[in-house]
């Protein structure tokens, strides 16, 4: 595949949770997984990943029910 076809490839069947912003006023009651939760409920693609760069400080997306994976 061309590396345009490659990237449609990739973007048919991938989504890619970059970040999750919820007001201060409304961190630590369950907002931010539960917005994860909701889109995983109904994924628009068959594999969804979180890229998170304080993932192992605020396991938000493992709260949602993801799976941690971290670099070799």
């Amino acid at each position: 595949l061309s590396p345009r076809g490659r990237a449609e490839m990739i973007n048919a069947h991938l989504r890619t949770i970059a970040r999750v912003v919820v007001h201060p006023a409304w961190r630590a009651r369950g907002v931010g997984s539960g917005l994860v939760r909701a889109y995983l409920a109904a994924p628009a693609t068959a594999r969804t990943e979180a890229l998170a760069a304080m993932a192992d400080h605020c396991p938000l997306f493992e709260r949602a029910g993801m799976l941690h994976v971290g670099w070799p």
